[in-house]
């Protein structure tokens, strides 16, 4: 059987081409992500660009979306404000005063102390204690170089929010562009 050679050309750019859009996915691989990113944050915050546009002045979305986008830097910040502070303070009181309770727990007189001490398992609570004091006292340092990897990656955050609001601002304009391709008998199905 002779195959044209029409033929095994079209397969071959068919192919290449194939081979080419997953280079090119993968090169782009982090704009992608943030665009995917952009897209789930759209969507989880169209109902509430939505309630809140009917009760804006001549419905305008994008004071609706201002004041959703200012309502969760609002909370973000609020949430880091409640939670960073006392989970680095008590991260603090629990290193300071785990050798303490390490020592409580050996020296004991309750089932688990005599476990420990029957089996001869004190140098492992020992060097488990120091261990865990090491990890809680540069948790702090840690979590300090977490937020410095988020904040520094803020232009990646500057493209998501803008993303997002065009996505936000533009979007019902996209669904009805989609339904006008649908044809009528498909649109329920679709």
């Amino acid at each position: 059987m002779d195959i044209p050679a029409r033929i095994i050309v079209k397969i071959l750019l068919i192919i290449t081409g194939f081979v080419g859009v997953l280079v090119l996915a993968f090169l782009a691989r982090q704009e992608l992500a943030w665009i995917g990113i952009g897209l789930f944050l759209a969507i989880a915050l169209n109902p509430a660009v939505e309630w809140l546009r009917r009760w804006m002045p001549r419905r305008n979305r994008g004071a609706a979306i201002g004041a959703v986008f200012v309502l969760g830097l609002l909370l973000l910040v609020f949430l880091l404000v409640s939670f960073v502070p006392p989970l680095l303070e008590q991260s603090q009181l629990l290193s300071r005063n785990l050798p303490r309770y390490t020592d409580q727990l050996v020296h004991g007189h309750s089932w688990v102390s005599e476990q420990i001490r029957a089996y001869n398992l004190v140098d492992r609570v020992r060097e488990s204690q120091d261990q865990a004091v090491s990890y809680l006292s540069s948790a702090g340092t840690q979590f300090i170089d977490i937020l410095r990897r988020i904040f520094s990656s803020f232009v990646a955050g500057l493209t998501i929010l803008g993303l997002t609001f065009f996505m936000l601002l533009e979007g019902p304009g996209w669904v009805e562009a989609f339904w006008t391709v649908v044809p009528r008998a498909r649109r329920t199905h679709a």
